[in-house]
Protein backbone atom coordinates (compact mmCIF):
# COMPACT_ATOMS: atom_id res chain seq x y z
CA UNK A 1 0.00 0.00 0.00
CA UNK A 2 2.42 2.44 0.92
CA UNK A 3 4.25 1.83 -2.68
CA UNK A 4 1.02 3.16 -4.03
CA UNK A 5 1.04 6.13 -2.85
CA UNK A 6 3.94 6.83 -2.97
CA UNK A 7 3.46 6.39 -6.69
CA UNK A 8 0.73 8.26 -6.64
CA UNK A 9 1.93 10.93 -5.23
CA UNK A 10 5.36 11.06 -7.39
CA UNK A 11 2.72 11.27 -10.62
CA UNK A 12 0.58 13.45 -9.35
CA UNK A 13 4.07 15.67 -8.72
CA UNK A 14 5.17 15.12 -11.80
CA UNK A 15 1.87 16.25 -14.10
CA UNK A 16 2.08 19.98 -13.22
CA UNK A 17 1.53 22.22 -16.34
CA UNK A 18 4.53 24.55 -17.08
CA UNK A 19 3.63 28.04 -16.81
CA UNK A 20 3.85 30.02 -20.07
CA UNK A 21 6.94 32.56 -19.97
CA UNK A 22 6.79 36.12 -20.53
CA UNK A 23 8.37 36.51 -24.34
CA UNK A 24 10.36 38.83 -24.20
CA UNK A 25 11.09 38.67 -20.71
CA UNK A 26 9.51 41.48 -18.22
CA UNK A 27 11.66 44.68 -17.53
CA UNK A 28 12.11 46.53 -13.85
CA UNK A 29 11.80 42.74 -12.39
CA UNK A 30 8.60 42.86 -13.15
CA UNK A 31 7.50 39.23 -12.51
CA UNK A 32 5.22 36.98 -15.22
CA UNK A 33 1.68 35.90 -14.35
CA UNK A 34 -0.05 33.52 -16.70
CA UNK A 35 2.43 35.05 -19.89
CA UNK A 36 1.99 39.06 -19.23
CA UNK A 37 4.43 40.68 -17.21
CA UNK A 38 2.41 42.54 -13.90
CA UNK A 39 4.38 46.06 -14.39
CA UNK A 40 5.40 47.36 -10.98
CA UNK A 41 4.03 51.61 -10.38
CA UNK A 42 4.97 53.50 -12.59
CA UNK A 43 6.08 51.12 -15.32
CA UNK A 44 3.73 50.53 -18.18
CA UNK A 45 3.92 48.22 -21.12
CA UNK A 46 4.11 44.82 -23.11
CA UNK A 47 7.28 44.24 -20.80
CA UNK A 48 7.59 47.47 -18.35
CA UNK A 49 9.74 49.38 -20.46
CA UNK A 50 7.94 52.68 -20.50
CA UNK A 51 8.28 54.92 -17.28
CA UNK A 52 4.34 56.78 -17.36
CA UNK A 53 5.35 59.67 -15.42
CA UNK A 54 7.63 60.65 -18.77
CA UNK A 55 4.26 61.00 -20.39
CA UNK A 56 4.09 64.31 -18.14
CA UNK A 57 7.56 65.36 -18.70
CA UNK A 58 7.83 68.46 -21.01
CA UNK A 59 7.17 72.64 -20.25
CA UNK A 60 3.66 73.40 -19.56
CA UNK A 61 2.18 76.42 -19.60
CA UNK A 62 -1.06 78.01 -17.84
CA UNK A 63 -3.22 81.01 -17.96
CA UNK A 64 -5.97 82.10 -15.85
CA UNK A 65 -8.90 84.55 -16.63
CA UNK A 66 -11.23 85.80 -13.58
CA UNK A 67 -13.18 87.18 -16.20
Amino acid sequence: MRKLVWSVVVWLAACERPRPACNPPCNQGAPCVAGACQCPLPYEGLTCETDARDKFVGTWEGRRDCG
